[in-house]
Parts: structure tokens; C-alpha cells; sequence
């Protein structure tokens, strides 16, 4: 659930955001003041929601299309981990360490003591 609206005092704008996992929500709903997310909760089970806002005072979003772009790309990371690209990176970077201690080894210098 996001929303990007004028604010009263002064020449800007601002948009809020709330993220759930969709098997949570329950509903939506709004009042006079308020958009209104509702998750259903198991016990026992954390319920994890990532909540955020901008305003058009900041650098990062000066339009509501950038933020909704921000917001709908965030959904989607959290939605869809990159826990195998990870993996993958930690590998590779695994691989390239051993890799260059062989390589250090082999092209060690041999010291020798002269008196």
C-alpha cells in the first residue's frame, strides 16, 4: 500500500508506503485521514511489514512516478530474495581467494640470508 499526496503546509509533496507479505493482508480500508492496512497475525509468528516515506523536500523522488517505481521495485526484492545469487557470489569469491593464495604461494620469493 503506498500513497503520494500534497502536503497542506507548503509547496511539496509526500509518499508513504507499507509492505506486507500478501498472504497477511487481510484488507484495506480508509477513513477521512487515514489508508488503513490490515494483516492477519499468527500467533506464535512474526509479522513482518517495512514501512517508509519521502517527501519532494529530499533528492531522492520528486515525482509520484519515481516513487511509486521505488516502491513497486521494493515489493519485488522482498518478494523474491536474492538468496541463490548470493550463494553464488560467496562461492566465486571463495573460489577466487583460494585461487590467488596458490597463485601467491607459487611466486613466493625465496628469502635468503646472507652474512
Amino acid at each position: 500500500m503506498h500513497t503520494w499526496e500534497e502536503v497542506k503546509e507548503g509547496p511539496r509533496q509526500l509518499g508513504q508506503a507499507v509492505l506486507a507479505d500478501p498472504a497477511t493482508i487481510a484488507s484495506f480500508t480508509e477513513d477521512d485521514l487515514n489508508s488503513i492496512m490490515l494483516t492477519r497475525i499468527e500467533p506464535g509468528r512474526p509479522c513482518v511489514t517495512y514501512a517508509g516515506f519521502a517527501s519532494t523536500l529530499g533528492a531522492d523522488f520528486q515525482t509520484r512516478a519515481e516513487w511509486d517505481r521505488y516502491v513497486t521495485d521494493s515489493a519485488a526484492r522482498l518478494r523474491a530474495p536474492c538468496r541463490d545469487q548470493t550463494r553464488k557470489t560467496i562461492a566465486a569469491a571463495l573460489d577466487l581467494t583460494r585461487r590467488l593464495r596458490l597463485l601467491l604461494a607459487a611466486r613466493r620469493p625465496v628469502l635468503s640470508h646472507t652474512l
